[in-house]
């Protein structure tokens, strides 16, 4: 039997690509001679091996890092002919300023799904998809003044009193509950009851995300790889692999779904649902964990072919 092909990678970045000390200083690793101007630093896990990293801008998780290493294999492999996608939750400004230290790859997403840049220039194809939903992506307009469905939800949670997250962010927006069941509780009611059928949400780092229902990190990969020539036509359910499901088993399964019905239109703007994961995708032994505690799980996808 022949080896199967990987065509293409669809990577995270939090836990996957990125990594914190708040996350790897508890399993031995630490962090040694940090320079701000340099963008640099050293990583020693606990059997003593270093790796040069790069230290990416200071965010509300700290210091950052991606290892020298990682930036050469990816660029490897896109020399070899596999295409490198980098699909984040992450809002516009932290995905500009993280750019120039990451791996390069054939696109980059962000703000949940709805922000798609493709060989460094916006899609418009795909923000149009989502424009009647939260306008246009790069709008100089405060948050509570935007007339489009998922802006006028935001401005409800936000009368309620909900702790909501709105800088740098142009498709999509963030809830923090701060751990309190009460406050995710009265959240989920709210979803259940008055959240607009256009939008959908999804929990990213105990968080949660509402952004398009058009829009999410699952269509935004199905619309990647429709308007990808060399990943067309639609591979069957058995030639997907998941390295690692971790918390997105539910989006391999998702896609696999999607990629059955044969018409982009349809994989596109399917709304985000959770699909239980098939017996051949087996989520690793993490699944469950908080996303603070999955440091070593890689949310990475890819797909391949016999």
């Amino acid at each position: 039997m022949d080896k199967p092909v990987i065509r293409a990678i669809f990577s995270d970045l939090d836990g996957t690509l990125i990594h914190f000390p708040i996350w790897f200083e508890k399993h031995g690793v630490s962090m040694s001679d940090a320079d701000h101007e340099k963008h640099s630093a050293i990583v020693t896990n606990a059997q003593g091996e270093s790796r040069r990293c790069r230290l990416l801008p200071k965010t509300t998780m700290g210091d950052g890092v991606v290892s020298d290493r990682t930036v050469e294999l990816v660029a490897q492999l896109r020399k070899a002919g596999v295409l490198f996608f980098i699909v984040t939750g992450a809002r516009k400004s932290t995905v500009l300023e993280r750019l120039p230290f990451l791996p390069d790859a054939d696109a980059v997403v962000g703000e949940s799904g709805s922000r798609m840049y493709v060989e460094g220039k916006l899609d418009e194809e795909w923000q149009q998809r989502l424009l009647p939903v939260c306008g246009p992506i790069d709008r100089a307009m405060d948050p509570e003044s935007r007339p489009e469905p998922l802006w006028k939800f935001c401005s409800l949670l936000k009368a309620r009193g909900f702790n909501v997250d709105t800088r740098s962010y142009f498709g999509c927006f963030r809830v923090d509950t701060k751990g309190d069941l009460e406050a995710e509780k009265s959240l989920r009611a709210l979803i259940s009851t008055e959240m607009p059928a256009e939008i959908n949400w999804a929990m990213n780092l105990a968080k949660f995300d509402f952004f398009p229902a058009g829009s999410g990190k699952q269509n935004a990969v199905a619309y990647l790889y429709a308007d990808t020539p060399r990943l067309t036509p639609p591979l069957g359910a058995s030639q997907f692999v998941n390295l690692c499901a971790g918390s997105h088993a539910h989006t391999v399964a998702q896609m696999r779904t999607q990629t059955q019905a044969h018409t982009r239109a349809r994989a596109c703007l399917r709304p985000h649902a959770r699909v239980p994961a098939p017996a051949r995708v087996r989520p690793c032994a993490r699944t469950h964990a908080r996303p603070r505690e999955r440091t070593r799980a890689h949310k990475c996808w890819t797909r391949r072919r016999r």
